[in-house]
């Protein structure tokens, strides 16, 4: 699943957006194995503390700012 309203953007005149919020849903059987794998391989990923409790958790994505 992924859900990314875009508020501020007109493609008529190719206006970019002036912020976006997107949720991300992953699903798999083995999540954790997909968590571990991703956080050896990125710094951030790793500095979530990803637990499989299935909580949410929030991302700070400057680059996106």
């Amino acid at each position: 699943m992924l859900s990314v309203p875009f508020e501020g953007m007109d493609v008529a005149t190719e206006t970019p957006p002036s912020s976006v919020d997107a949720s991300v849903l992953l699903a798999m059987e083995n999540a954790e194995a997909l968590a571990t794998m991703a956080a050896m391989m990125s710094s951030e990923i790793a500095a979530l503390n990803l637990l499989p409790d299935g909580k949410a958790k929030a991302l700070d994505l400057p680059q996106l700012s």
